[in-house]
């Protein structure tokens, strides 16, 4: 029998990439297979089909898990031994993927999240999971190696305010001494005009923070240099049928973006 589980608020927010990663993971020709999403949507009762409709965002959730996973190795093969911060990590087990046998990993999130990944997420040397809130600092004591980090944040800016952006990332670099970035910068456009979102549905204009470009974040947390981005709909493409491909073009001037930063 499948378990019910409630998640309210921003916490139910990640099952859609959750399903999104199935329904990657079930595809004829998967471009990455996650065993624990195929393990998690097929053990918990949740009305997947009725609210979460959007083939779009199914795409698009898929998309950024592809580019921020190749981010993410090439800058773990370049520091091998680098301690990697998931900062609202959801139900991703993003640890498997990429995981050279030298790492640490440290998966943070609210206490309800990490709660249901204990019980679907089995326990990993080098990975600790944290129950925490992102803007409660303390999380930050719990890391043992503050020289090189690498922080990978999806799918949880757009919640926060501007200064609160400023205020987590200003902390970071005070911090730490070598940080690397990972960000989902949703563009502000997709904030202005979050109704159509299916995440409005379960949470009433969640978004509060986007941006025109890139340079808008080092504008707003000048300790970090820009080093490169990608904008998610290039990676949306590779499952758009035939017909809807010549949307892409417009899709992609209000789309977010995985872009990657270093600390000055």
């Amino acid at each position: 029998m499948k378990e019910k589980v409630k998640l309210e608020g921003v916490s139910e927010t990640l099952l859609i990439p959750l399903y999104s990663r199935y329904i990657e993971s079930k595809s004829k020709n998967p471009r990455f297979i996650d065993e624990t999403a195929i393990k998690i949507i097929d053990s918990i009762d949740y009305d997947y089909e009725n609210k979460i409709k959007s083939k779009f965002n199914i795409w698009g959730c898929n998309a950024r898990t592809i580019i921020i996973d190749n981010y993410a190795h090439e800058i773990i093969n370049k520091y091998t031994d680098i301690t990697v911060l998931n900062l609202g990590c959801g139900l991703d087990n993003r640890f498997e993927r990429l995981d050279n046998g030298k790492i640490k990993w440290y998966n943070l999130d609210f206490e309800d999240v990490i709660n249901l990944r204990s019980k679907y997420i089995k326990k990993k040397d080098r990975v600790i999971d944290i129950a925490n809130s992102i803007l409660d600092f303390s999380w930050i004591d719990k890391i043992d190696d503050k020289n090189n980090v690498l922080v990978i944040v999806e799918g949880v800016l757009p919640y926060f305010r501007k200064g609160e952006v400023k205020f987590l990332f200003d902390e970071i670099a005070k911090r730490f001494v070598n940080v690397h970035l990972i960000l989902e910068l949703m563009s502000i456009r997709l904030v202005q005009n979050q109704k159509r979102h299916e995440v409005n549905k379960m949470m009433k204009n969640p978004f509060k923070w986007g941006v025109e470009s890139e340079k808008d974040f080092v504008d707003l947390c000048n300790d970090y240099r820009f080093e490169k981005i990608e904008n998610i709909t290039d990676k949306m493409k590779e499952r758009m049928p035939i017909y809807l491909k010549p949307l892409a073009y417009i899709i992609r001037k209000a789309n977010n973006m995985i872009a990657v930063y270093s600390k000055i």
